[in-house]
């Protein structure tokens, strides 16, 4: 299980919502969000379902001693400039769903915060971003703010469900 301010993303909960591209894979475990075990089952978990690249193919298949060629790839990768720009929207989606699912109290819109400013203050979660105003138009409050994280974390569903790797 890895871990973001608290928030931990099993490989089954990662799994079961999206299809990782190498990018993706691999920049989440240099931001250590997922580690080498956790790299490793997600890649083999995609080469069993078919939807493996070369580079998942690759992790998936390593030896339990051979983990440490994950971090040559994900160093040769951000050295390489390969990182595209919308790496960051699938971990950001992962996270925000996990917690919109795990975690209904009051202080996760304290999270939602955190995570606005850790991603780089992204423009799809203003609307539900504590101390942002509400869209025009929109009902305030945190009962206007769910309505809106609902609605961000169904769409970024819809998106990757649809999203084919090729």
């Amino acid at each position: 299980m890895n871990d973001f301010k608290g928030l931990p993303l099993s490989v089954e909960f990662i799994t079961g919502r999206v299809l990782l591209t190498d990018n993706e894979l691999l920049y989440g475990y240099s931001c250590k969000w997922i580690d080498e075990r956790a790299s490793i089952a997600i890649a083999l978990s995609q080469y069993e379902r078919g939807c493996a690249t070369r580079i998942t193919e690759k992790i998936a298949l390593l030896l339990d001693s051979e983990r440490f060629k994950i971090g040559d790839m994900a160093h040769s990768l951000s050295r390489d400039g390969s990182v595209d720009a919308g790496v960051e929207r699938v971990w950001l989606y992962l996270f925000l769903a996990w917690l919109y699912e795990a975690d209904d109290s009051p202080q996760s819109f304290e999270i939602v915060d955190e995570i606005y400013a850790d991603f780089g203050y992204p423009e799809a979660i203003e609307g539900f971003v504590s101390y942002m105003p509400s869209p025009p138009g929109r009902a305030g409050g945190p009962s206007g703010m769910d309505e809106r994280w609902r609605l961000f974390v169904d769409s970024e569903d819809k998106y990757f469900r649809d999203r084919r790797l090729d």
